[in-house]
């Protein structure tokens, strides 16, 4: 522990407590606190450990001066970057902000709400549909983009993955188990797994998901980690080139809250908020009422009304995140293996450190300042204490430029095209007729006779009577559909499937039966293309686990921890052994800095009932081509709802195998030591030899051979 004393002599010192170990007379080894002073204008003292853990200098110098100790040295943020703004030029700071984003992100998000509109089969323009019903001409919507979206959100269904915590070469195996339960808990309280299919659908179809990580302390006064998809243009993201924001300074959140909740939020800006409210209030009336004299002026504060719905009485706000840096210094003692994290030392208060023998390791980092704004009304500003922003987006492709778009934009004007052609088709159907009929006035007696020709004509069966039976009327065909313009169609369909990479074939649909080893080489084709959308969602599903480690570490207690991942009450010597071993790894868990030091690696596998459908299908084949597959081993790789029943089954009948060959055994080597007894080669001691013990009498029989 590192103290400061009071300054006198205008000066101060450095004490730091560290531990001793001392050898006895009888060679038992204790251990002990000592306080050590560092040097400071020229000199030191002398200190004393009282009982009670205070230090106390003893005088030094001419003058006899003597410190008293402060508080412990602790790594504290009360300073920001920003302090020395006022809150006008803080506005003016995250305007700019707001515009940059804004600006940096507006094509793609244009091409993402187009890309949305797309797959929910809004794929023509309001003025094409307009010209085309002007001409009494059709507008056919033939959407196949979104049955290939679904059918690779519906692969993704059927593989998803686990989160696991894995050793780093001679890593902590219990503490990456706790990890793994951890992390599986809290997603799994949270539904994660339909999360995270909705954030893969917005990767596919507009380039973006976002996942959202939060503490929720109205639900658990002890705080809730809680797991949501955000809408995939509710977050903005400053210039990053790096997946997981390690390079971005800055994400701007948007939330629509209603006015009275935002009033209880931020009960001190209540004042605030309804000005802002009543001031959207007037526009919006000036907007309806653009006659009423001195309403002009108002309807130039259009933006106003891009933060205020004044019919439903609800107010956008954002959250800003910056990266607030920080200037920390890790203080390291080898001897006692002591590392304490500090942002407030000196060059003379480092200078005399390292002259007691400990290191100083000057480090950058940060943490985030949060700001919340609804308008131009500063909300609230605070810091948390945390490395990560709170949101983590998952891209599917993205320029160098910070562009982003899906799988839906590269086919956009391929789906035009099959729209269209579509509709030239059925145009040319409804204008073209199949056949007709030539006929004179003599054809017909009377007009009455030719209209009702005409209304039979379709029927079946029909007759009518015509003035000549030799001139009735003669028919002709029409113009034929034009075959290149059916080809077409198919043709446009086709380029479709092959710039998306997705087909029922590729995904291991097919009519004809064929064996499941054929089936996951199909499904591995569709991965080759489309391989990086699977991997970006898993590198986003690692951060997101690493995350919520980071946040465990800040809100749970050990004993928390310990009842999230312990269902059982120790009833075996074993169970006691296996609890002591998961609370010394939830120590470890809470108290390490950093999965670094604590040798685990977060990874993902697959877990899904399709993988372990798949992956038991493979043994039955290795079963059928020979391979000795242990039954328990097929047992517990299926999905069979009582194979823990099963598998005890099988082991109990094992284990009354092996007892009944064991009885054989015995009553073989029995039978052995008696019939050589009765030829005259029993040793001393007569027939008793047959009442040894097994193992005893099998001994005896091999002396005696």
């Amino acid at each position: 522990m590192l103290y400061r004393s009071t300054k006198d002599k205008r000066h101060t010192h450095i004490v730091y407590v560290r531990s001793v170990k001392e050898t006895d007379m009888n060679g038992m080894e204790t251990e002990k606190l000592e306080p050590v002073v560092g040097e400071a204008n020229g000199h030191s003292h002398e200190a004393v450990l009282n009982g009670d853990g205070t230090v106390d200098l003893l005088p030094s110098g001419k003058s006899s001066h003597t410190h008293a100790i402060e508080a412990p040295i602790e790594f504290s943020v009360d300073k920001t970057d920003d302090d020395d703004l006022t809150e006008t030029e803080k506005k003016s700071k995250f305007k700019k902000l707001a515009e940059e984003v804004i600006e940096l992100e507006k094509e793609s998000v244009q091409k993402g709400e187009e890309s949305e509109d797309f797959y929910a089969g809004k794929q023509w323009s309001d003025s094409d549909k307009a010209k085309l019903a002007e001409e009494d001409r059709p507008a056919i919507t033939i959407n196949e983009i979104a049955s290939k979206v679904d059918l690779l959100c519906g692969f993704q269904r059927q593989n998803r993955t686990d989160v696991r915590a894995f050793p780093i070469e001679s890593g902590d195996n219990d503490v990456s188990q706790v990890a793994t339960e951890t992390v599986k808990n809290i997603l799994d309280t949270n539904n994660f797994h339909v999360t995270e299919s909705e954030v893969f659908k917005d990767e596919t179809s507009v380039g973006r998901g976002i996942y959202h990580q939060y503490v929720d302390y109205n639900e658990n006064m002890f705080g809730k980690i809680c797991v949501e998809r955000l809408p995939w243009n509710s977050a903005q993201f400053g210039p990053h080139d790096k997946a997981d924001l390690s390079d971005c300074e800055y994400i701007i959140k948007s939330e629509i809250i209603p006015k009275k909740k935002l009033k209880l939020m931020f009960p001190k800006k209540k004042d605030d908020i309804d000005t802002l409210y009543h001031k959207a209030e007037e526009i919006e009336f000036g907007k309806r009422n653009t006659t009423i004299e001195g309403m002009e002026y108002r309807l130039d504060e259009g933006n106003l009304m891009d933060i205020v719905d004044v019919d439903k009485q609800m107010i956008t706000v954002k959250e800003i995140w910056e990266k607030n840096y920080l200037t920390a210094y890790s203080v390291v003692s080898y001897d006692d293996v002591f590392v304490d994290t500090v942002n407030d030392l000196t060059e003379k208060e480092i200078k005399a450190l390292e002259g007691i023998g400990i290191e100083v390791i000057v480090r950058t980092m940060f943490n985030m300042k949060v700001t919340t704004c609804a308008g131009d009304i500063i909300l609230d500003e605070k810091i948390e204490e945390q490395d990560f922003f709170p949101v983590i987006p998952v891209y599917a492709k993205r320029t160098s430029k910070g562009q982003f778009y899906g799988k839906i934009e590269d086919v956009k004007d391929i789906q035009r095209e099959i729209n269209k052609r579509h509709s030239q088709s059925l145009d040319i159907v409804n204008r073209v007729a199949s056949y007709g009929y030539f006929y004179d006035d003599k054809t017909f007696d009377t007009t009455r006779e030719e209209n009702q020709w005409k209304r039979d004509l379709s029927k079946a069966g029909w007759t009518g009577k015509v003035r000549d039976i030799n001139q009735t009327p003669i028919q002709t065909q029409g113009t034929r559909m034009p075959s290149e313009l059916v080809g077409m169609q198919q043709l446009a369909s086709e380029k479709l499937m092959t710039v998306m990479n997705i087909s029922p074939e590729t995904l291991g649909f097919s009519e004809r039966e064929v064996s499941s080893v054929a089936i996951i080489e199909k499904r591995r084709n569709v991965l080759t293309a489309n391989e990086f959308l699977f991997d970006n969602l898993a590198q986003a599903k690692r951060l997101l686990a690493k995350n919520i480690l980071k946040t465990v570490q800040k809100v749970y207690s050990n004993d928390r921890l310990m009842r999230l991942i312990s269902n059982q009450n120790p009833q075996t010597e074993e169970d006691q052994v296996k609890i002591q071993k998961q609370e010394m790894a939830v120590e470890r868990l809470l108290n390490d800095n950093g999965l670094e030091e604590l040798d685990i690696a977060i990874e993902v596998s697959a877990n899904s009932p399709t993988t372990r459908s798949a992956n038991f299908s493979l043994l039955l084949e290795m079963v059928k081509y020979g391979l000795p597959v242990p039954p328990d081993v097929l047992i517990q790789s299926s999905d069979l709802p009582n194979k823990d029943e099963i598998l005890g089954m099988i082991q109990a009948q094992a284990q009354a195998q092996q007892q009944a060959e064991q009885k054989k055994y015995d009553t073989e080597i029995q039978k052995t030591v008696i019939a050589k007894g009765e030829d005259g080669g029993q040793p001393q001691g007569g027939v008793q030899g047959a009442s040894l013990n097994p193992q005893q009498q099998m001994l005896m029989g091999e002396q005696e051979l």
